[in-house]
């Protein structure tokens, strides 16, 4: 029995859902087979192995994800509408970026999120509206890549887009984590300032922006690294305030 397009869509899905680092080749090596067979592939099936590179381990997955994007892309501007890449594509590419370790991941990241806005700016085209989740993971990437000014332009980013997305509890809790990793001079404060945002928002009744023991924790390892004077103090601060928060029941252990 030959394989036909479902065949071929559904294996290229589980691989993408397996969670194995070889995921991205084995995808991939089935997005080839299906091109070699002249089976035409669907955006679905394209993002599907966008999003199994985005899990893989291996050396070079982002820019491979990013390539195959550019390929819809492509196909889509030629007039081959069932080839046009949504926010979820853009997102797993981000994705990608940000699980790769590399140095400019969070300049790449943030590049592929402007060029979503501009898309849905442009066409008003909502599939290609970038989400808390697209938000998240190019601040994700900045937080992982490091940098020096690397916290400094997470936070650009999320001051940019927020008139057209709301930063979520995991947006913040990336961007105190670029803050920590940080180096430069006031990302203790910066760290706690984002803290603090989440408490009062917590205080007046958004659940959603309850800080975790994560939370506490990403604050003090700031303050831990930082040279500011007094930074064992206001770390000390943090830590009975984290108690505080403990015995009211706020937050587990």
């Amino acid at each position: 029995v030959e394989p036909n397009a479902q065949t071929f869509n559904s294996a290229i899905t589980a691989w993408s859902r397996s969670g194995s680092s070889a995921a991205g080749k084995k995808a991939d090596g089935l997005l080839k087979k299906m091109e070699e067979l002249q089976i035409k592939p669907s955006a679905k099936v394209y993002t599907s192995v966008i999003s199994a590179w985005s899990k893989s381990q291996e050396p070079g997955a982002a820019l491979r994800a990013e390539i195959l994007l550019k390929v819809m892309q492509a196909f889509y501007k030629k007039g081959n509408d069932s080839m046009k890449p949504n926010c979820f594509t853009f997102t797993a590419v981000i994705t990608s970026w940000a699980r790769s370790g590399e140095k400019d991941a969070g300049e790449r990241a943030e590049k592929l999120l402007h060029s979503m806005i501009k898309l849905y700016e442009d066409g008003q085209d909502v599939h290609v509206k970038p989400n808390v989740f697209t938000l998240t993971a190019v601040v994700d990437a900045y937080a992982r890549a490091g940098g020096r000014d690397a916290a400094t332009k997470a936070s650009e980013v999320v001051r940019k887009v927020e008139p057209l997305i709301k930063p979520s509890y995991a947006t913040y809790n990336c961007l105190m984590k670029a803050w920590s990793n940080s180096q430069q001079q006031g990302a203790a404060r910066m760290a706690e300032s984002i803290l603090r945002k989440l408490e009062d928002e917590y205080q007046r009744g958004n659940k959603n922006m309850r800080p975790t023991l994560i939370t506490y924790s990403s604050c003090i390892n700031a303050w831990a690294k930082s040279t500011d004077q007094g930074k064992a103090k206001r770390a000390q601060a943090v830590l009975i305030r984290m108690k505080q928060m403990y015995e009211a029941g706020v937050i587990d252990a």
